[in-house]
C-alpha cells in the first residue's frame, strides 16, 4: 500500500468513528458491586486472612468480560472494619487510705473506683501479715464505683492487708487492689482481745540476740499462750516461748533468735488453738539482720512497762535488749519531768544483747519519769528508745 492509499484508509476509519460517536445506543450496564450490610445487623468478626468483616467483593478473575468501554465509576478499595476497643476491668481502693488504722472488733466503710460489667462480683477481704483471713464481705458495684462495709472481728490484732478483688460470674479473677492497714485496739473495746505493745511493726532485730515482746490480754478464762518468731512468709517458726495466763493481764516474753536467722519475719502471739472459740492472735512484721550488721542496730526497754505506776523508795530493775550495739554498750538515763536526774550511766551488753540496771527511787519522788536508752555517740546516737512511767510518794 502506497502513501496515498494509507491516507485514504485512515480518513475512512476516522469517518466510521465519527458516525459511531453519533449513535444513540445505550452503553452496557456495569455489573453491580456487593451491597454493604444493613448497619442494624451485627458486624461479623474477621476470619484469619480476611481484612474486613464485610461480605467478599466480586472475584474479578472469574467475572464476565466487558467490552473495552468506560465504566460508570472507578473501583473502590475494600473497606476495612474498625475494631471496637475493649476496656479491661479496672479496680482500685479509694477509702480508707493506705496505712489506715482500723478498729479491732469494729466496722469500716470501704469504697473505690471500678470499671465493671453486669454479672461481675466484688469481694473484700482482710488478710493478716501471717496469711490468716480475718474477715470477708461483698461490695456493691455501681456506675464507675463500688462501696461496702467490713466488720472486723476481735480475734486478730496487728498488721494486715485490705484486699478488693473483681470476679466474673464463674469466680475468675479479673482485677484486684490492696492496701496495708493496721488493726488496733479502739473504743469501745471488745469483750476479749490480745495485743502486742512491743515489738512495734517494722522492729529491727539481730540474729543470735534475745528478742523481747509484751502486750495485754483481756479474757475471763485466760489460756495457753505462745509467742513465736516466724520466717519464710511468716510460715516457719524459728523460736518460741510458751506460757499460761489465768485471766486478763499484762504479759511479757523473751526468745533467743537463731544465729542463722535473717530477713523478713513476723512476731506472733496467740492464745489457744486456731479454730477454737477462745482463739486470739496478735502479729506484726519485723526484720532480722545478721550479727554485727550495722543495719541491724536497735534498742528496746523491757522493764518497767510503759505508764507503770511505781511507789517511791523502791528499787526497780530497768532492763532491755540492744541489738548489734556499737562497742557492746548502751547509754541509760532516767529523768523526772521537773528535770531531776535519777541516773546517767553507760552499761555493758552481753552476747545476747541483754542489759540491766538497778535503780533506787527516792521516797519523795512524785510525778512522771522518762527512761532513755541510746546506742553509739550520746550526742548523735545510731539508735534510741524511750519509755515513760509514773512514780508516787511512799507516804
Amino acid at each position: 500500500m502506497n502513501a496515498s492509499q494509507t491516507t485514504r484508509t485512515l480518513i475512512f476509519f476516522l469517518l466510521l468513528l465519527g458516525l459511531a460517536a453519533c449513535n444513540q445506543a445505550a452503553l452496557p450496564t456495569p455489573v453491580p458491586t456487593a451491597a454493604i450490610p444493613d448497619s442494624a445487623l451485627p458486624t461479623p468478626e474477621p476470619t484469619p486472612g480476611q481484612t474486613s468483616g464485610l461480605p467478599a467483593t466480586r472475584d474479578l478473575a472469574t467475572a464476565t468480560a466487558l467490552p473495552p468501554t468506560a465504566t460508570s465509576s472507578l473501583p473502590t478499595s475494600t473497606p476495612t472494619a474498625t475494631a471496637t476497643p475493649v476496656i479491661a476491668p479496672i479496680l482500685s481502693i479509694g477509702s480508707p487510705a493506705a496505712g489506715a488504722r482500723l478498729p479491732l472488733g469494729g466496722e469500716v466503710e470501704v469504697s473505690g473506683f471500678s470499671h465493671s460489667l453486669p454479672g461481675m462480683i466484688l469481694q473484700l477481704g482482710l488478710i493478716s501479715e501471717t496469711g490468716w483471713t480475718i474477715t470477708s464481705a461483698t461490695a456493691e458495684l455501681d456506675a464507675g464505683g463500688w462501696r461496702g462495709t467490713v466488720a472486723i472481728p476481735p480475734t486478730v490484732y496487728g498488721s494486715a492487708e485490705l484486699q478488693a478483688v473483681l470476679l466474673d460470674a464463674g469466680g475468675g479473677l479479673l482485677a484486684s487492689d490492696s492496701i496495708p492497714v493496721f488493726v488496733e485496739l479502739a473504743e469501745p473495746r471488745p469483750e476479749s482481745y490480745l495485743t502486742l505493745i512491743r515489738p512495734p511493726a517494722g522492729m529491727i532485730a539481730a540474729a543470735g540476740h534475745a528478742f523481747y515482746a509484751d502486750g495485754n490480754l483481756r479474757s475471763e478464762t485466760g489460756g495457753s499462750m505462745r509467742f513465736s518468731v516466724l520466717v519464710d512468709d511468716c510460715q516457719e517458726e524459728i523460736a518460741h516461748y510458751a506460757f499460761t495466763l489465768r485471766g486478763s493481764t499484762y504479759w511479757q516474753a523473751y526468745v533467743i533468735l537463731p544465729e542463722e536467722a535473717e530477713g523478713s519475719a513476723c512476731a506472733v502471739v496467740t492464745k489457744d488453738q486456731p479454730g477454737s472459740e477462745e482463739w486470739l492472735a496478735a502479729q506484726v512484721p519485723i526484720t532480722i539482720f545478721p550479727r554485727g550488721d550495722e543495719r541491724g542496730v536497735s534498742v528496746a526497754i523491757a522493764n518497767p512497762a510503759a505508764d507503770q505506776r511505781i511507789t517511791g523508795g523502791q528499787t526497780i530493775t530497768i532492763n532491755g535488749v540492744a541489738y548489734n550495739a556499737p562497742e557492746g554498750q548502751v547509754h541509760l538515763t532516767a529523768m523526772l519531768a521537773n528535770g531531776r536526774m535519777l541516773v546517767d550511766t553507760t552499761l555493758p551488753v552481753d552476747r545476747f544483747g541483754y542489759w540491766e540496771f538497778e535503780l533506787s527511787l527516792p521516797p519523795d519522788v512524785d510525778g512522771q519519769a522518762q527512761i532513755h536508752a541510746t546506742l553509739g555517740d550520746i550526742l548523735s546516737p545510731v539508735a534510741s528508745t524511750q519509755l515513760l512511767f509514773n512514780v508516787v510518794p511512799s507516804n
